[in-house]
């Protein structure tokens, strides 16, 4: 199938093809695909010393964690990464921090959402190396309604 006068045809990361118009500097497709694994129930007690409301005093949460990797291609498997290893990822965080008093655990003795999800991010991208993936973010809940994201 030709493309229209003002379009080019261009093959995609995913062996699909598109029409771009012609003008573009670049024709390179910007596709990704995006991969994410979550879990929940990471019961965690903790104080902010700093704080001048009620975190100030021992409180507990039950933390959610969200991680996302992305890749262009597919690896040979035809996958960006094995959800398997996100689940085992996220589960070594869970056995560190679970039933745990945060302020004791190196890295977080001054443990607000952001400083966790900055605690989850050096593993994190160390784990992304490995699996051959970009980080594309981690979210971090402290309840339902409160949310921590980084972005890479």
């Amino acid at each position: 199938m030709e493309a229209p006068e003002n379009q080019q045809r261009v093959l995609g990361s995913d062996r699909s093809l598109y029409h771009l118009p012609r003008n573009l500097e670049s024709w390179e497709v910007h596709l990704k695909y995006i991969v994410s694994k979550r879990i929940d129930g990471i019961c965690s007690a903790h104080k902010l010393e700093w704080h001048p409301g009620p975190c100030r005093n021992l409180h507990g949460h039950s933390w959610s964690i969200e991680i996302a990797v992305s890749r262009t291609m597919l690896n040979e498997n035809g996958i960006v990464v094995d959800f398997g290893a996100l689940k085992d990822f996220l589960d070594e965080i869970k056995e560190a921090l679970d039933h745990k008093y945060l302020n004791d655990i190196g890295g977080l003795e001054n443990p607000t959402a952001e400083v966790l999800c900055g605690w989850v991010e050096k593993r994190f991208t160390k784990k992304c190396r490995i699996w051959q993936v970009n980080p594309e973010y981690i979210r971090v809940w402290e309840t339902p309604n409160s949310e921590v994201e980084m972005r890479f």
